[in-house]
């Protein structure tokens, strides 16, 4: 049993993978963090649903213990997934390390100048790009020319009142419009 929920949990994930990596090449690429939590909802769902079909046929068991069972599925399917979201997938979207080494192997052997490499991504580049992805993930919204935080509670906010609350422990305090 204990196999068939890990089982469950993996697959479940590798069909959020593949439906991942065969949508996500038509996805506006300013809201592709809004768009990972649809498809792991829907995703989570399907297979929460085939759980429940599919498990009682499998297993003679009462309906607790599918409960237990779709609910256990699903929580390693969560933790992989978000494993997969924060420690693979969102590194490779927000770095800027990955994203200059995606540039120069684009250049293939002939390379690429310094010059090219900050005309195609600066500074500007980069905070332009940042807050459309915020936007587009509705953690900003913006009133014509200002940009103001839109959820009152995100795991970007909670992450920064973390990391200022932080900041103030070890060194002292620090200007910040988040209050700690």
């Amino acid at each position: 049993m204990d196999l068939y929920i890990l089982g469950s949990g993996f697959l479940s994930f590798g069909l959020y993978l593949l439906t991942h990596l065969i949508l996500f090449r038509y996805v506006d690429r300013n809201a592709v963090f809004k768009w990972l939590f649809y498809l792991f909802c829907f995703v989570g769902l399907g297979c929460g649903i085939a759980l429940w079909v599919i498990t009682p046929i499998i297993f003679p068991i009462t309906i607790q213990n599918l409960i237990i069972i779709i609910a256990i599925s699903m929580l390693v399917y969560g933790s992989i997934s978000f494993f997969y979201v924060l420690a693979i997938f969102g590194i490779s979207v927000t770095s800027v390390r990955i994203h200059l080494l995606y540039l120069i192997n684009q250049k293939g052997k002939s390379g690429i100048s310094l010059e090219q490499i900050l005309k195609s991504y600066n500074r500007e580049t980069i905070v332009k790009n940042r807050l459309a992805r915020l936007i587009g993930s509705r953690e900003l919204k913006r009133s014509g020319k200002f940009y103001m935080v839109n959820k009152l509670i995100s795991y970007f906010i909670v992450h920064t009142f973390l990391l200022v609350l932080t900041h103030k422990l070890y060194r002292g305090s620090i200007k910040t419009n988040l209050k700690v």
